[in-house]
C-alpha cells in the first residue's frame, strides 16, 4: 500500500501531456434521408467516422425517444426536430470539439428545416438541414426564400442540404432557379440519389453558396434507406484534438520487489534539510521518478483523443486503404474501382462491429 501511495503522490508520471488543438482543413458534411432512424444507431455510427457533420432527414422520432437514446460517441448531443404526426423529423450531428450553434430563428419559414451555424475564428458557416415533402403547397419556394435571405444576411458561406424532392437532374421550375439564381447558390452532387427499377433521381442535393471551397463531393451506397447518402468536403478551417505521443509505464512488466527494496534502502533525509514545502515535494517526486525509471519500463505512444476505446491500428489502416480506394473511385469514375471501393468498406463496417462487441463483452 505504502508502494502504490508513493506512486500516487508522484503526479506527473505523463511526461508528455500534449498540445490541446490545431487548426486543419477538410471539414465534411453528409446527409441522409434514413426513413427511420430507430434500429439504426450501430450502422450510423460506423458511417461517420470520416464525416464531421451529420444530418438526418425522415427520422421518424417522437417523445418516446430522448437525446440520451440517440447519442453517438464523438458527437455532441444532436439538434433535433420531431414532426408532430407521422413521419419526418430532423436531426443534425455534430463533432464533438467543433463550435456550433442553433439559429431557430432562420426556421420560422420551414417547419421541417434545422439552421446551425458553425463558428470558427474568422468566419462562419450557415448550414440547413431540410425535408420537403412531395406534397408542400406552392408558397414553399417563397418561404425557402425569406429563410435563405435572412441566412444570407448573416454569413456569405451557406450550405443546404436535404430531402427536397425535386429531381435535379431535369430542368428545374423557374421558381428554383431564380432562387438559386438570386443568391448565387449551385448544387455540387452529380449522381442519382434516389434509384428505383425505373427511375434515378438526384432529389438530395447539396447546395453551396461558393462552389469553389468544394475540395470533393458525390453520394454512398449507405444501405440503410432507399436514399443514397450524400457527402461534401469543404476547404474551411476546423479547429480539431490532435494527435500526440506520451511515454506510458508498463505496470504490468515493473520489478516490483526491486523497486520496493530500493525505496525501502534510499536515505530519505535530505527531505528534512529544507522548509520550503513546495521545495521538498518536488526533491521527493524528483527521486521516486528517477526509481521508478529504473524498475518501470515506458514506451511512448500516440495519443488521438478523438479515438473511440475499441480502435487499434488494424482498424485505422483499412480505414486509410478504405479512403484511398474511395478517391481512386471518384477519380476514374470505373466500375472496378468501384467495386474495390465498395468491399473495402464493407470490410472496415464488419471490422468495427466486432471490435466494439469484443470491446463490451470484455468490460
Amino acid at each position: 500500500m505504502l508502494l502504490i501511495f508513493l506512486i500516487l503522490l508522484c503526479n506527473d508520471i505523463a511526461e508528455n501531456p500534449g498540445p490541446e488543438s490545431s487548426v486543419i482543413h477538410g471539414f465534411s458534411v453528409f446527409h441522409l434521408n434514413i426513413r427511420s432512424i430507430r434500429n439504426k444507431l450501430n450502422d450510423v455510427e460506423n458511417l461517420l467516422d470520416e464525416f464531421d457533420i451529420a444530418c438526418f432527414t425522415e427520422t421518424h422520432l417522437d417523445t418516446a425517444f430522448s437525446l440520451e437514446d440517440i447519442k453517438i460517441p464523438g458527437f455532441e448531443p444532436p439538434f433535433r426536430k420531431d414532426r408532430t404526426n407521422h413521419g419526418g423529423g430532423i436531426l443534425i450531428y455534430y463533432r464533438s470539439g467543433l463550435t456550433v450553434k442553433r439559429r431557430v430563428e432562420l426556421e420560422n419559414d420551414i417547419d421541417e428545416s434545422i439552421w446551425i451555424e458553425l463558428l470558427t475564428k474568422n468566419k462562419s458557416l450557415l448550414i440547413c438541414c431540410l425535408y420537403r415533402p412531395p406534397n408542400s403547397r406552392n408558397d414553399f419556394w417563397d418561404r425557402l426564400e425569406q429563410s435563405v435571405g435572412s441566412a444570407s444576411d448573416l454569413s456569405q458561406a451557406l450550405l443546404l442540404c436535404g430531402d427536397w424532392n425535386v429531381d435535379f437532374h431535369e430542368r428545374l421550375p423557374s421558381r428554383i432557379k431564380d432562387l438559386l439564381s438570386l443568391y448565387d447558390l449551385s448544387n455540387v452532387i452529380n449522381e442519382s440519389t434516389r434509384i428505383t427499377d425505373t427511375t434515378a433521381k438526384c432529389i438530395d442535393p447539396i447546395i453551396l453558396s461558393d462552389t469553389t471551397i468544394s475540395q470533393e463531393s458525390g453520394s454512398i451506397d449507405a444501405r440503410l434507406s432507399d436514399h443514397m447518402a450524400t457527402y461534401v468536403t469543404l476547404n474551411f478551417e476546423t479547429p480539431v484534438r490532435k494527435t500526440f505521443l506520451r511515454k506510458v509505464w508498463l505496470f504490468k512488466e515493473c520489478r516490483f520487489e526491486n523497486m520496493r527494496d530500493e525505496i525501502s534502502s534510499t536515505d530519505w533525509s535530505f527531505l528534512n534539510d529544507g522548509n520550503d514545502i513546495d521545495n521538498t515535494v518536488s526533491l521527493f517526486s524528483d527521486k521516486l521518478k528517477t526509481i521508478m525509471n529504473k524498475h518501470i519500463p515506458r514506451k511512448e505512444v500516440t495519443i488521438r483523443p478523438l479515438d473511440k476505446a475499441w480502435f487499434n491500428s488494424e482498424i485505422r489502416r483499412e480505414i486509410r486503404h478504405r479512403d484511398r480506394l474511395r478517391k481512386t473511385y471518384r477519380r476514374t469514375g470505373k466500375t472496378s474501382d468501384r467495386v474495390k471501393y465498395k468491399n473495402q468498406r464493407n470490410k472496415v463496417n464488419n471490422m468495427k462491429k466486432r471490435l466494439k462487441e469484443k470491446y463490451f463483452e470484455s468490460t
